[in-house]
């Protein structure tokens, strides 16, 4: 994504432009489409501007995905939003693509493997790995690249959804 001052500027970048490359003017916070001819102001799917949402999916599908190390890292971010064990389940949730994991994480139960190893590993299975980060409200914010598109996924505490029953 391309970064321009103002409109103006825009308006004279007319050569060596992809078809659907999109480019932010700062000035006004706009992001702007290139045709193929001309810039046009980048609609939303549901017609109205650029959701933060979509703004997001934009910057983080340009980022490269995450090194071994730099995966490492984050795992260590997930480890540490699940322990100490507070709760039982967790779900892995990203609703556009109607995809959702449930974890049972117990103390009680035999131990496969690391809950934070089978997060992770169903995380890199979804595409490429971009980013993993604790939010405000105390979810982790997972993004992941699958044919150039971004998706985020949320882990966050289920105790509440799941009903136990004989």
């Amino acid at each position: 994504m391309l970064h321009i001052k103002d409109l103006k500027t825009l308006r004279k970048i007319t050569h060596n432009n992809k078809k659907d490359e999109l480019a932010i003017v700062e000035e006004t916070r706009t992001i702007y489409k290139w045709d193929g001819n001309n810039w046009h102001v980048h609609k939303a799917k549901n017609g109205a501007n650029v959701t933060l949402y979509e703004l997001n999916q934009i910057a983080i599908t340009s980022l490269p995905a995450l090194t071994k190390e730099q995966i490492a890292e984050k795992k260590e971010i997930i480890k540490a939003y699940l322990n100490p064990i507070d709760h039982e389940y967790y779900m892995l949730l990203n609703n556009e693509l109607k995809y959702y994991t449930l974890f049972e994480i117990g103390l009680d139960l035999p131990i496969f493997s690391a809950p934070e190893d089978e997060i992770m590993d169903c995380l890199l299975a979804l595409g490429d790995l971009k980013d993993v980060y604790l939010n405000e409200q105390n979810a982790v914010e997972c993004w992941v690249t699958k044919e150039n598109q971004s998706y985020l996924y949320l882990l966050f505490e289920y105790d509440e959804g799941v009903i136990k029953c004989r």
